[in-house]
């Protein structure tokens, strides 16, 4: 495991793209959003879209993941190239599900457009 900590922005395009793959480790307390939450996180998003045309950036807050596979970091299986890197969730659970939960909700109306 690497000393320090290691604390970088990213876009939720690259979070939520390969090669990264969030889990969420078994001391994670259940998913609670209600639709309160769920709502403000939707209204908040699209508000700073609506207001800059997302030329800003809208900070969704801290979210701690932890490397669990540190020590593979940089290896390669054959001709598929990198393998995934495994991230478990310790803080932002609750917001990450909820973008999940909403981008497919997104994906499925498109697809019935």
């Amino acid at each position: 495991m690497p000393d320090g900590l290691n604390a970088k922005p990213l876009r939720l395009g690259e979070l939520f793209a390969d090669p990264y793959v969030i889990e969420s480790p078994p001391y994670q307390r259940p998913y609670s959003w209600t639709e309160v939450e769920a709502s403000q996180l939707l209204d908040d998003v699209t508000e700073t879209l609506h207001d800059t045309g997302g030329a800003r950036g809208y900070f969704l807050g801290s979210i701690l993941l932890v490397d669990s596979e540190a020590d593979q970091v940089g290896e390669f299986y054959g001709d598929l190239g990198e393998l995934p890197r495994r991230f478990e969730v310790v803080d932002g659970q609750q917001r990450l599900i909820t973008l999940t939960i909403l981008f497919a909700v997104l994906r499925d109306l498109e697809a019935s457009a």
